[in-house]
């Protein structure tokens, strides 16, 4: 804001983004026994999960220049998102044990709100070549 002082202030705003997809699978086989019998297990797993939000951004800072080519700045960032998304999930049993039924679950869900994001305060250092 004043670029012949030694101290310059600076703020700034702009949109964000962001986007994620993250999947996640397992599963195991078990050999038990049962009165000297032997049965088997299986276990499996898997969910993904896809996030989504838009927002705005903004930035306040001051920098302080020691010398024409070395400077320290401290800046502060807030910002405002709306985001949602959704999970699903899945998981299974079966078993050649003969008490043992099969079992399978589905879960899925939805999510969405508002969040207030900042990063604090940041310092660092700045040599202009």
């Amino acid at each position: 804001m004043n670029p012949n002082a030694p101290v310059h202030f600076y703020i700034g705003i702009g949109p964000s983004f962001s986007y994620s997809y993250a999947y996640n699978s397992s599963g195991y086989n078990n050999l038990f026994f049962v009165n000297g019998h032997g049965y088997w297990s299986q276990q499996a797993s898997s969910s993904n999960s896809t996030q989504r939000s838009i927002g705005a951004e903004g930035i306040a800072g001051v920098e302080w220049f020691a010398c024409s080519w070395l400077s320290i700045h401290a800046e502060y960032n807030e910002g405002v998102q709306y985001q949602w998304g959704s999970t699903s999930a899945s998981s299974g049993y079966s078993s050649t044990y003969p008490a043992n039924a099969p079992s399978h679950n589905n879960t899925n869900s939805n999510n969405n709100g508002w969040a207030l994001n900042s990063s604090g305060v940041s310092f660092g250092l700045n040599i202009y070549l």
